[in-house]
């Protein structure tokens, strides 16, 4: 069953759950902000130039609730950001650039962001 549009910021599932949607003006002088409490988040990745998280300790801040999960989406090729497992709250299957059209899917365990998925 596909997607239901319900606003601007906001689609439905078929499990009733919501997916909020967040433009993120990511910048690597502190760590990718995470505020949500929804089971689901969306961060639209719009840097104004590159990124490069990988020399940071906690490259995402850490979910609420376990079970969360995040998508992280890339919106440019020339401003793109870059994430690695070697931070202490991230298990990656490797870096992960985010460039146009790129998604990193995430799940808090209670204690990390474990990768789930990528789209290439």
């Amino acid at each position: 069953m596909a997607l239901t549009k319900v606003d601007y910021n906001m689609t439905k599932n078929i499990t009733g759950g919501l997916l909020v949607t967040t433009t993120v003006v990511a910048t690597n002088a502190a760590s990718l902000p995470f505020s949500g409490t929804n089971a689901r988040s969306q961060y639209l990745l719009t840097p104004a130039s590159p990124q490069d998280f990988t020399a940071l300790t906690k490259q995402i801040g850490d979910g609420t609730t376990a079970g969360q999960e995040l998508y992280l989406i890339g919106t440019s090729d020339a401003n793109y950001v870059v994430f690695n497992s070697s931070g202490t709250n991230m298990i990656l299957n490797g870096d992960w650039v985010g460039g146009a059209n790129m998604i990193l899917s995430l799940i808090w365990d209670g204690t990390k962001w474990q990768e789930t998925g990528r789209n290439k």
